[in-house]
């Protein structure tokens, strides 16, 4: 059960509660393993004989809040016994694993997917999931494939919010999704659904174990996963030598239907709610169950470029697989499902498989076709159902989905993968679900790259940009399409690129700029490791701008959920890089300013919350965006955690109507080293391909001070060291970069000096002294107590 903890102390749970062989009993000495303080079985965990705590470090995994208890509970409360409730299995053994912190109130879990891994590296047999988060992630992915390649089976929640939606770990490949539904079994109306649903179970008023031998209901798709898993659970009791794909085929195969039942009162979700109502009796008593599931497809268009555009011939040819008993006359067919499909009509949508033995393989031989209507969306994700019957009997389903009229494309020169949108964003174009594009990738990683977009202003008040918005649910749409991504590889070159341009709608807040980009990478030996993404900016304002800066945000997420990356500005490298400090076979990534421009550059802890480090898991605004592109060497170092970074080149002027040309590299290598040396590889192919001399890597030419810190009346002084003497401005900001004084106008200034002034209405609070010059800026914080 990785959850918040289970009270393993319960009356009802006690006695199932899984005692790890290798911690238990005495060792060599004579000692109790429980409490030897050794890790006897080295599995890396100290006395880990009852469980796991995630976040705490340490063998005691009770909770915390009380939903975990409550999970275990439907799962294998102890039966027979006169006490509480009866769990789904009567056979299993409850693994606590604790993912959330000590607090009561707090049922966020914080290390899920590390959770998966040590539940599947002990050997459990089903890992309920009754959590889950609206982001994918291949790192994620990853420990979810290889948790079912030890033998697990992993059952997740659906979600709660009643909507159409996928939620991980749910919706990865070989993960048992479920939905929840009431006792006349129509959908729950706090239960999400979707293609990527498996199977639904009773979720409503559910009463089960809570700590303190107490009971009590709940509701929820959280209730709704433990019954599957318990079901799975008795699954693998009866039948053991079941693969966990077995298993999970056997419970949908002898689920109850629900997509029709009486009333049509389901018709709404249809093929959204998995393949029924979960049957335990049926999925441990019904002989030769017969299910084929869809494997993958191949998908293509006439002109081979699978850009599917409207005219497009497209052409699906699927593999299905037969998990369990042989079919005789197998066919599948296949129907577009979902708002706005009508349009799509299959040419081709009934396939004729013949057949198939159990565990057989079997690629069609002729496709389903599609012609792309000329009246396709951008971007319209066009989700299919796939149902295989075997004597007119439905014995499987499917999903797949095809992106209609891509707004982006992705660059491969096969070592380095990078999506490119028509917007200003690398990686995917569909935050924060991040199923449009391939990421960022680095020769054999996985995407370690969750959000990169561009940032263009001269001031707070007007600044455009397409990263994640105050909200920090979605992203700003400051820029609008103008020409769509293309890409192109020109071989005389040695190239691939991505031409796009873009623009803001020129609104009173925004920096009524139009872009032109192109993103590069090279296929040459020595260049695959990094990308060059080319800005052209040009002001439509009717008035000169003297203050413009361009950058990139980027959360970088190296490994699952990024919890264990530091990103680092490297002064003498002139560049910033981010790597994972756990597991070194992760890339190293970073970026540089290569035109002749200053840097700027933030790095930020994402779930800070001082004026100092902001983050960006409660937001970012449009006032901590400016600060972090417009504030010089800012903030160098991240702490170990969840990480983002920010680069930009400014101040720059630009004249009404001119442009200016801003060039940003993306590199990658396995090591510091490596990462050098691309970097450098990527200056001097800048230099050679764009005919531009990049910036020499910045010093800190510029220090300053404030006394006193903190202060507690109105004055203050500011001190300020230059290299030599020249133009510099010194500015007071609150924590959110709005300018409350001026210390210095701009002016040509001696390379030392102070400058004096009184703030005798600003209240307590953290503040921060800008010094701007033509040799570098640098922000100071101060904190003032009255």
């Amino acid at each position: 059960i990785v959850d918040t903890g289970v009270d393993y102390r319960h009356e009802d749970l006690t006695n199932v509660i899984y005692n790890n062989p290798g911690e238990t009993g005495t060792d060599s000495q004579g000692r109790d393993k429980r409490t030897n303080g050794i890790d006897d079985d080295g599995n890396g965990f100290v006395d880990d004989w009852h469980g796991w705590d995630m976040v705490g470090n340490d063998n005691d995994p009770r909770p915390g809040n009380v939903h975990g208890t409550h999970v275990a509970g439907i799962t294998a409360a102890q039966v027979n016994n006169r006490i509480g409730v009866a769990g789904i299995c009567n056979v299993a053994r409850i693994l606590p694993i604790k993912c959330a912190t000590d607090s009561p109130v707090a049922p966020s879990i914080l290390n899920g997917y590390e959770g998966i891994a040590y539940a599947a590296a002990l050997g459990a047999s089903v890992i309920n999931c009754s959590w889950g988060g609206g982001t994918a992630s291949q790192a994620e992915q990853e420990v979810i494939s290889t948790a079912i390649g030890l033998g697990s089976v992993i059952v997740a929640a659906a979600g709660n919010s009643g909507v159409e939606e996928q939620l991980y770990p749910g919706s990865y490949a070989g993960v048992l999704s479920v939905a929840a539904v009431g006792s006349n079994d129509v959908r729950a109306s706090f239960s999400s659904y979707h293609s990527s649903v498996g199977i639904s179970a009773p979720g409503v008023s559910i009463l089960s174990t809570y700590p303190g031998n107490t009971y009590g209901y709940a509701d929820g798709t959280s209730m709704a996963s433990p019954v599957v898993a318990g079901a799975a659970a008795l699954v693998r009791a009866k039948y053991p030598s079941l693969r966990p794909n077995q298993v999970v085929a056997r419970l949908k195969a002898t689920a109850d239907p629900i997509d029709q039942i009486t009333g049509n009162r389901n018709r709404n979700w249809m093929g959204k709610l998995g393949s029924g109502r979960v049957n335990a009796f049926r999925a441990v008593t019904e002989l030769n169950p017969k299910y084929v599931e869809l494997v993958t497809a191949t998908i293509t268009d006439d002109d081979g470029d699978r850009v599917f555009e409207p005219g497009d011939v497209v052409s699906i040819v699927p593999t299905f697989r037969n998990l369990l008993s042989p079919t005789t006359a197998t066919h599948a067919v296949i129907r577009p499902i979902g708002i706005g499909s009508s349009v799509f009509v299959f040419s081709d949508s009934l396939l004729d498989l013949g057949p198939l033995s159990q565990d057989a393989i079997l690629t069609a031989s002729t496709p389903f076709r599609l012609t792309v209507p000329q009246n396709a969306p951008q971007n319209y994700v066009l989700t299919c159902q796939v149902i295989i019957t075997d004597q007119s009997v439905v014995v499987g389903r499917g999903t797949l989905s095809i992106i209609i009229r891509p707004t982006f494309r992705t660059l491969n020169n096969g070592d380095l993968v990078l999506t490119v949108n028509s917007t200003g964003n690398f990686a995917y174009n569909d935050y924060p679900t991040n199923l449009q594009g391939d990421g960022f990738r680095y020769k054999d990683s996985p995407s370690v790259l969750f959000e990169a977009g561009l940032l263009v202003g001269y001031d707070a008040d007007h600044l455009s940009d397409v990263a994640r918005n105050e909200t920090g649910n979605v992203q700003s749409t400051d820029f609008a399409i103008g020409i769509p991504a293309v890409l192109q590889t020109i071989t005389a070159s040695h190239t691939q690129q991505v031409t796009t341009s873009f623009a803001d709608d020129g609104l009173a807040n925004q920096a009524n700029v139009a872009v032109d980009q192109r993103v590069l990478v090279f296929t040459d030996d020595g260049k695959r490791d990094f990308a060059l993404s080319v800005y052209r900016i040009t002001n439509r304002n009717t008035q000169s701008i003297n203050t413009m800066y361009c950058g990139i945000y980027a959360d970088w997420d190296i490994g699952p959920s990024g919890q264990n990356d530091v990103a680092i500005w490297s002064e003498p490298d002139g560049f910033y890089y981010c790597y994972n400090t756990r597991d070194q076979s992760l890339p190293y990534v970073g970026m540089q300013i290569i035109s002749d421009h200053q840097s700027n550059a933030f790095m930020i802890d994402n779930n800070g919350t001082t004026a100092e480090n902001p983050g960006v898991y409660d937001g970012y605004t449009k006032a901590e965006k400016w600060r972090t592109i417009s504030s010089g060497i800012a903030r160098t170092r991240s702490s170990v955690t969840d990480a983002s970074a920010v680069i930009a080149a400014g101040p720059f002027s630009i004249g009404a109507g001119a442009s200016e040309q801003v060039v940003i590299s993306i590199f990658a290598g396995r090591s510091l080293d490596e990462l050098r040396s691309a970097a450098e590889r990527a200056r001097q192919t800048a230099q050679q391909v764009l005919g531009i001399t990049p910036s020499a890597p910045q010093t800190s030419a510029v220090s300053a001070r404030v006394l006193p810190n903190p202060i507690h009346g109105d004055q203050l002084a500011v001190e300020y060291s230059l290299p030599g003497s020249g133009p510099l401005c010194i500015v007071i900001t609150d924590a959110l970069g709005q300018i409350i004084a001026t210390a210095l106008e701009p002016g040509f200034y001696p390379p030392a000096g102070r400058a004096i002034l009184s703030l005798p209405h600003a209240t307590s609070g953290a503040y921060f002294a800008v010094v701007r010059s033509n040799r570098g800026n640098v922000a100071v914080p101060f904190v003032i107590v009255r």
